[in-house]
C-alpha cells in the first residue's frame, strides 16, 4: 500500500506513538512495535520494498546467535516466557541476570555491531521491565548505560536505531518521574 509510505502516514504513526507514551500506564511493547513499523515503512521509502524485505528475510533466517551464546539466548527466552506467563518476579530477575551475562562474556565484543546493538537493547528493555516491577531506580541507570553503549557501536543507518533511541527516551522519562529531575527530559 503506497499510501503507508506517505508523510501523512508517518505523521499519524508518530502521533499514535506520542499519544501512547503520554498515557500513564502505556504498554512499552506496543509502543516499540509501532516504532518498528514506522521505521520499516521509512526503510521501504528509502531503500525500496524489495531491498527492505530482503534485509528482513535475511535477519529472520539468521542463526539464533553467535556460537557460545545460543544456550544463553535460549535460557533468557525461557526465563522471559516464564515471567510473562506467571508474573513470577524471580523469573524476571533471572532474565535480567542472563541478559547481563551475555554482555559480560569476553567474546561478546568480538560479535558484529548489529548483534551487540540488539543485545544492548534487549538487556535495557529487560531492565526497564524490572524497574517497572521493582521500582529500583538503579535499573534505569543500568538500562541507559547499555543503550549508550549500543548506540555508540551501531551504524547510523542501523535499522533499529530509532527503536533504541526511543527506548532511551522512555527510560529517561521514567528516571525523571522517579527522581523529579527535569534535566533527564
Amino acid at each position: 500500500h503506497p499510501e503507508l509510505r506517505t508523510v501523512e502516514a508517518d505523521n499519524v504513526l508518530g502521533q499514535m506513538i506520542l499519544f501512547l507514551q503520554e498515557q500513564q500506564d502505556h504498554d512499552q511493547e506496543t509502543v516499540l512495535a509501532l516504532i518498528d513499523a514506522r521505521m520499516l515503512l521509512r526503510q521501504v521509502g528509502d531503500r525500496g520494498l524489495e531491498r527492505t524485505f530482503a534485509f528482513v528475510e535475511q535477519a529472520q533466517h539468521a542463526s539464533p546467535g553467535p556460537p557460545g551464546f545460543v544456550e544463553l539466548l535460549q535460557q533468557v527466552k525461557e526465563e522471559t516466557a516464564r515471567y510473562e506467563n506467571t508474573g513470577d518476579q524471580s523469573a524476571l530477575d533471572d532474565a535480567v541476570a542472563t541478559w547481563e551475562s551475555i554482555l559480560a562474556k569476553p567474546e561478546f565484543k568480538t560479535t558484529s555491531a548489529d548483534w551487540q546493538g540488539l543485545m544492548y537493547h534487549e538487556t535495557a528493555f529487560a531492565l526497564l521491565k524490572h524497574y517497572e516491577r521493582s521500582g529500583q531506580a538503579q535499573e534505569l541507570d543500568r538500562a541507559l548505560e547499555h543503550l549508550e553503549q549500543g548506540l555508540a557501536i551501531v551504524p547510523a543507518d542501523w535499522p533499529s536505531r530509532a527503536t533504541m533511541l526511543n527506548l532511551s527516551g522512555i527510560v529517561l522519562r521514567q528516571r525523571s518521574e522517579h527522581f523529579g529531575r527535569l534535566a533527564d527530559l
